[in-house]
């Protein structure tokens, strides 16, 4: 997945973008107080692994957002 279609799909999932420190991007949840760092390199490819481990972290914040509901 490209850079630019991973941080729409976050966005369009509940985060927001709290600021950009060089070529990364600092996310936050709207409902939860966690935050994920995204690499932002334009029409680069996200590493599989690395994709991996923010779609951990945002799973995490949809599961600590259902437990409190």
């Amino acid at each position: 997945m490209k850079n630019k279609q991973f941080i729409r799909y976050l966005l369009s999932n509940g985060w927001y973008i709290v600021r950009q420190n060089g070529s990364h991007l600092i996310l936050r949840h709207k409902e939860n107080d966690i935050q994920v760092t995204v690499p932002m390199h334009g029409a680069k490819e996200v590493g599989k692994g690395l994709q991996s481990k923010i779609l951990k972290q945002v799973n995490k914040a949809k599961k600590n957002q259902n437990e409190e509901n």
